[in-house]
């Protein structure tokens, strides 16, 4: 599906950076600074020079920010539970992933997103975004995994979990290979690996257990 595939050019690279820069300040409550209002108009600037399949990756990248700044919680419009999300979507994704198709897992983590528990998807977009070259975007959901570790979504409701998930558990999530399966036990993260080729996304996706 290459029409996911943007051209990664000069000019997409300067308008990722400055779309993550806007992350950055927005997160940090900048959001009346000149700073930001600066980058938003040099984005404006780059837009019509960006053909319709960069402008699609890049307002996906946005979506992506967008939820990191919400600290994992669904969008206000879109699928918000895991029963919304089609099994269609979730083959399509498994087929992404085992092809190592970049540009379609992110398009298709976005889709099934409510089927992961948030540091799950971080960690799924952190791997995606470091190999597709954006190091800072990776950076900013593999933060997001230690973040999330503490807590566990189920459909719409957090739930604060006690301080025995650790930082070490923290650190076996982002550490673990990428087509390893991490499950939470009572003494901490187990990583527990599938032969390869074998579909980690099977039935109910196991993938989601991870914290």
């Amino acid at each position: 599906m290459k029409v996911l595939d943007p051209t990664i050019d000069a000019v997409l690279r300067e308008y990722a950076d400055l779309e993550l820069r806007r992350h950055q300040l927005l997160s940090a409550g900048k959001g009346d600074s000149a700073e930001l209002a600066e980058a938003e108009e040099q984005m404006d600037t780059l837009w019509p020079k960006l053909d319709e399949v960069q402008r699609r990756s890049l307002k996906g990248m946005a979506s992506d920010l967008n939820w990191a700044r919400r600290q994992g919680k669904p969008p206000p419009k879109g699928r918000k539970t895991a029963g919304e999300v089609s099994e269609q979507d979730q083959q399509e994704l498994s087929a992404a992933i085992r092809s190592r198709d970049w540009h379609r897992i992110l398009h298709y983590l976005r889709l099934c997103g409510p089927a992961f528990q948030a540091a799950s998807l971080a960690r799924e977009r952190g791997i995606a975004y470091e190999a597709i070259g954006l190091p800072g975007y990776a950076r900013v959901f593999k933060e997001s995994v230690v973040v999330f570790t503490h807590r566990l979504t189920i459909e719409q409701r957090v739930i604060i979990l006690p301080n025995r998930f650790s930082a070490a558990d923290a650190r076996a999530l982002v550490s673990a290979a990428k087509d390893s399966v991490l499950v939470w036990e009572p003494k901490g993260v187990r990583v527990a690996t599938r032969a390869a080729g074998e579909d980690r996304l099977n039935g109910a996706i196991e993938y989601k257990a991870c914290a």
